[in-house]
């Protein structure tokens, strides 16, 4: 009888599949737009990379960057490049999972998944999640919304407004188990993100971490700007 050696490791998965529909920059993904001569997906990858936590980072991309980045990170044996889906982001995180079960990684195997559009991020940040997995079955990174808001129907007028002390934005990195998500890889169906999908499937209610740095997602050009800006501070500093 041949036994099957499993892996128990702490691993990364990093989205960098997205289509960048919404930014507007024609020419590039956002995830590949080069900010300093680096492309903004490596902010997060360095974050990774720099914090000695994890055993292996999946870089999840898409098909016609694959080969690119393979090249680019060939030497670093901690980096495995994979392509994405082409249909969303959850389905792309669901290739990083089918890999590790293929590869015999163990059920106690932490996972750690962050969109590359939001790479404004820390080592601190990414301490916290796994530090507070040892307690959970999942947990997501929120911050605070500063803002009035209101909820208006299809002709722009009010309805509601609403308190915005119970409503908060949902921020990545976000963390679960191997064990946990393992038995939902044949889902199909499109998720907000991991709480949403493990509370939907398996009834999984996340714990939550109010995060101390700003990790906001890149969704529109000003929102790039911001991010030259914070990364040129950085410089000056």
């Amino acid at each position: 009888m041949i036994t099957v050696k499993m892996i128990t490791k702490t691993v990364g998965i990093i989205l960098a599949s997205g289509s960048s529909s919404r930014i507007g920059l024609t020419d590039q993904l956002k995830q590949f737009y080069l900010v300093n001569n680096k492309m903004v997906y490596e902010y997060s990858l360095d974050q990774f990379l720099a914090s000695n936590l994890f055993d292996l980072i999946y870089l999840v991309v898409n098909e016609q960057h694959l080969e690119m980045i393979k090249t680019k990170h060939s030497d670093n044996h901690l980096i495995k490049v994979i392509a994405g889906s082409k249909i969303n982001r959850h389905l792309s995180f669901i290739h990083a999972i089918n890999d590790l079960i293929a590869c015999n990684y163990d059920d106690q195997t932490k996972i750690v998944v962050h969109d590359s559009a939001r790479p404004n991020i820390n080592q601190l940040i990414l301490s916290d999640c796994l530090n507070a997995l040892d307690h959970y079955q999942c947990v997501s990174l929120y911050r605070d919304i500063a803002s009035s808001l209101i909820k208006i129907d299809q002709i722009n007028q009010s309805q509601d407004h609403l308190d915005r002390d119970q409503i908060k934005m949902i921020y990545t990195p976000q963390a679960t188990w191997l064990k946990t998500v393992k038995d939902l890889v044949d889902d199909q169906q499109n998720h907000l993100d991991l709480t949403d999908f493990l509370l939907k499937l398996k009834g999984v209610k996340a714990h939550w971490i109010k995060t101390k740095i700003d990790c906001f997602k890149i969704t529109t050009l000003a929102d790039l700007e911001h991010f030259k800006l914070l990364v040129n501070n950085r410089k000056d500093e």
